[in-house]
């Protein structure tokens, strides 16, 4: 289960279970809610398909509770998941998870994707940066007042993310309406 930022295509949270009981969507949440502490745009709302798991009449009550508004696709309408399932082609593409041999080693292949995802892969909707290199130029950009129509070029360095953190940039400063 996951939640990826319909802005920046961060994935915000997620949560690998060798079970599709319904306490895997409830500990994604919880981690959704850890990650962004709490503060969620007010306008945020969480897109979905049609699952089993985002119909279900408690999770809906959770997703209620933390002031997010809940969204799913139509029935035979992939488009509107098109992001996260976008993430998951990727994902299939990028990482040979059919070589791992135990479930904790899946799950840390899992989690260095999404490390790697979400700190160091280029994406071209995002000023040809990573999310992290994004989020520091969008939040340089609105300290300095640099309007949008004025490019930002991107580090040359890909290791600049780790720099990043030494100036105090919020991974999370940005609060964006879409999450899927």
């Amino acid at each position: 289960s996951c939640v990826k930022d319909g802005s920046t295509n961060e994935i915000l949270a997620h949560y690998l279970s060798t079970s599709l009981e319904m306490n895997i969507v409830y500990k994604t949440l919880g981690r959704l809610e850890e990650a962004m502490q709490g503060l969620f745009h007010p306008e945020a709302i969480l897109h979905s398909d049609q699952g089993f798991h985002y119909t279900h009449p408690l999770f809906q009550k959770r997703v209620k509770k933390l002031n997010i508004t809940q969204s799913m696709s139509r029935k035979g309408n992939c488009w509107d998941n098109a992001p996260m399932e976008s993430f998951f082609g990727h994902f299939k593409d990028e990482v040979d998870y059919k070589d791992c041999n135990s479930f904790s080693e899946l799950k840390q292949m899992v989690d260095s994707y999404i490390e790697e995802y979400n700190n160091h892969r280029y994406q071209w909707g995002l000023l040809y940066s990573s999310i992290k290199l994004y989020l520091y130029k969008t939040e340089t950009r609105k300290a300095i007042g640099l309007p949008s129509s004025v490019p930002i070029a991107p580090f040359q360095n890909r290791k600049s993310s780790e720099s990043m953190e030494s100036v105090g940039i919020s991974r999370f400063s940005l609060r964006r309406p879409n999450l899927f």
